[in-house]
C-alpha cells in the first residue's frame, strides 16, 4: 500500500475513532441530565436559544440558562487557548485537573442533598 493511501487510511480510522469516543461521551452527559451544559455539542444549546426564543413563537423560559452555558464555554475556550499560548505546555492540563477537582468536590458536596435533581431519572 503506498504511503499517502496508508496515512489517509491511518487518519480515517483515528477520525472514526475520535466520533464515537465523542459520540459516547455526549450519550453519557445527555444521561446524566445536567440541563444545557453540553460537553461535545454547542450548537445544541444554540439551537435551543433559538427554538425557543419569542421571536420563533416559543417560549423562551430556559434562554437565560441557555446563554450562560454558552458563555461559560466560551470563556473556558479563551482561557484554554490563553493558557496554550501564553504559558508553560503544561498549564492547560494543570488548569483542567483543577477545574475537575474544584467541580467533583462540589458535586459531591451538593450530592449529600435531598433536591429533586439528586434522584435518578424513571423511565416515563
Amino acid at each position: 500500500m503506498p504511503v499517502m493511501l496508508r496515512e489517509a487510511w491511518a487518519r480515517f480510522t483515528l477520525i472514526v475513532l475520535l466520533a464515537l469516543g465523542l459520540g459516547v461521551q455526549n450519550s453519557a452527559a445527555r444521561a446524566l441530565a445536567v440541563p444545557d451544559l453540553t460537553t461535545t455539542v454547542l450548537t445544541l444549546t444554540i439551537t435551543g436559544i433559538a427554538a425557543d426564543s419569542h421571536l420563533t413563537g416559543g417560549p423562551g423560559n430556559k434562554a437565560g440558562r441557555r446563554v450562560v452555558s454558552a458563555c461559560a464555554m466560551l470563556l473556558g475556550a479563551v482561557a484554554g487557548a490563553a493558557a496554550v499560548l501564553h504559558g508553560h505546555p503544561t498549564l492547560p492540563l494543570l488548569l483542567a485537573v483543577a477545574i475537575l477537582a474544584a467541580a467533583s468536590a462540589a458535586a459531591t458536596a451538593l450530592a449529600r442533598t435531598d433536591a429533586p435533581w439528586t434522584r435518578p431519572l424513571t423511565e416515563k
